[in-house]
């Protein structure tokens, strides 16, 4: 008699670059014990981040998910991503200005404008993402993630969204007069 499992186990797991080939390892036989049936591996995460990645470090990332998808495939565990970035959480001390000039920043409603988090109407976010997303799916997962930093609120030192001109300006059209 088959025993048919109730549930799909997926595992998040980050696969640092200085570590990656121990850290794979380990994952791998995690895989075997536990039974896991897909692995969403996450870049570049929490202490370990660096912000909204540039096209440079994903690239140079991307061979080590490539590995990472490839061994995980010949054990049957299938392999998806959290690109763990899009916007970008909060600023945790980063100033990415200088990295991508093109971006436009959220700013608050007090006036106050984050230096690591993205105005997501920024045109230049919006082709750098779509250059990163591009990188993404060229790995061809199982599900890419849409990481939770895409939210309106809580991008300190921002609270309740983006207030920056372009959103001033859309806000101003739905309402029917100057907000």
């Amino acid at each position: 008699m088959e025993i048919k499992r109730a549930a799909r186990y997926a595992l998040r797991r980050t696969l640092p670059p200085w570590r990656f080939d121990e850290c794979l390892a380990e994952l791998l036989d995690f895989c075997r014990e536990a039974s896991i049936d897909e692995v969403i591996l996450k870049a570049d995460v929490e202490e370990f981040s660096h912000g909204i990645p540039t096209v440079e470090w994903l690239e140079a990332y991307k061979p080590k998910m490539q590995k990472a998808r490839d061994e995980l495939k010949k054990i049957g565990v299938a392999f998806s991503l959290n690109p763990w970035i899009t916007v970008g959480h909060l600023d945790r001390g980063r100033d990415l200005r200088k990295i991508f000039p093109d971006f436009n920043w959220m700013v608050g409603h007090r006036g106050e404008t984050c230096n690591a988090v993205a105005c997501p109407l920024s045109e230049g976010w919006r082709e750098h993402t779509k250059k990163l997303w591009r990188i993404y799916a060229s790995l061809e997962p199982n599900v890419i993630w849409v990481e939770d930093d895409i939210r309106t609120f809580n991008h300190t030192p921002i609270d309740f969204g983006c207030f920056c001109e372009k959103h001033l300006e859309m806000f101003s059209k739905r309402a029917g007069e100057k907000v």
